[in-house]
């Protein structure tokens, strides 16, 4: 990741890494607590506070695919451009992962993690990436709703203009809220029906702002700090119905605003020389690797969408 002087984003690198081990330690603890149940360990507030790192990961995207579209000085991606790099980035390592999912469960492995019986429909999407009410990849409902925000942040490219793409990619994932009750298949009504997604605004907006220099940050360390505390301490003052993450209703702004203060914050951040600040670099590159194969019942996560659970 680069920024618009040829800079490394090296914050939101690091800010990748931690985001990738909040997720894979609140898998972890999910799976812990499911186990042992009456065994003392994380607090559930604790262990939904992980799911955060989701929030910071929509945040950064959106930021990411703003800054890297619209170079200064240089013309925009175009449509098909941007989206081939995008397939080339998230599929294949992920159709492995399926895969591989497919393969352990077909030889009795995963049966807590997936069904006893595996329709058709639900694997074919799966491999798709579109939207399902089963995914082999329990934490592939995150990469479906990158890939919607890939395809709409494609098509306002047609544009050419960073405005045009802020504008109209924010209005048409308010449209996806408005429709989503009168889609007729339940698990695409579930899908749109998630604020969750407006994170990928929030994002394109910062990165808007960055591209203007309009994007200062008075003690960036200082609120950055505050930032996660209140990503942290979110689940233990906001009621939610699972350790999967905060309500529909609540998430986008409990977690969504401070993964704004957050990600504003890493973006001036730069990291020294050393071994350790080139470790958390590495594995903000390699972050897709870490959060992808973390255990995670292959539901849709009824935390982020209330509905499911009512019906």
């Amino acid at each position: 990741m680069t920024s618009k002087g040829g800079q490394t984003l090296e914050g939101l690198q690091v800010l990748r890494a931690i985001a990738a081990l909040m997720v894979a330690v609140h898998h972890a603890a999910e799976v812990a607590r499911q186990h042992a149940p009456n065994q003392a360990g994380v607090p559930d507030w604790l262990t939904t506070a992980g799911a955060s790192g989701v929030d910071i990961f929509f945040v950064i995207s959106g930021f990411i695919m703003m800054v890297v579209s619209f170079p200064p000085g240089r013309r925009p991606d175009g449509p098909w451009s941007f989206f081939r790099k995008r397939v080339a980035r998230i599929y294949p390592f992920y159709w492995l992962t399926t895969a591989g999912m497919l393969f352990g469960w077909s030889v009795g492995l995963f049966d807590t993690l997936l069904p006893p019986a595996l329709e058709t429909d639900w694997i074919v999407r799966s491999f798709l990436l579109a939207p399902s009410e089963v995914l082999v990849v329990g934490v592939g409902w995150t990469l479906v709703h990158e890939m919607n925000f890939y395809l709409l942040f494609a098509l306002s490219l047609c544009f050419g203009n960073r405005l045009v793409s802020l504008i109209g990619v924010s209005a048409l994932l308010l449209l996806q809220l408005a429709v989503a009750p009168y889609v007729s298949d339940p698990a695409t009504s579930l899908f749109l029906g998630r604020p969750i997604a407006l994170e990928f605004a929030f994002g394109l907006a910062l990165g808007y702002l960055y591209l203007s220099d309009a994007l200062k940050i008075p003690a960036p360390l200082l609120l950055s700090l505050a930032a996660f505390a209140a990503l942290l301490l979110a689940p233990y003052f906001i009621p939610h119905d699972s350790t999967g993450g905060l309500n529909a209703e609540d998430r986008a702004w409990a977690w969504g605003l401070p993964s704004v203060i957050v990600v504003a914050a890493c973006a001036h951040w730069r990291v020294g020389k050393g071994r350790w600040p080139r470790a958390w670099l590495l594995m903000g590159d390699a972050s897709y690797a870490i959060y992808l194969p973390t255990p995670r019942r292959s539901m849709c996560p009824i935390s982020c969408c209330t509905r499911h659970k009512r019906r």
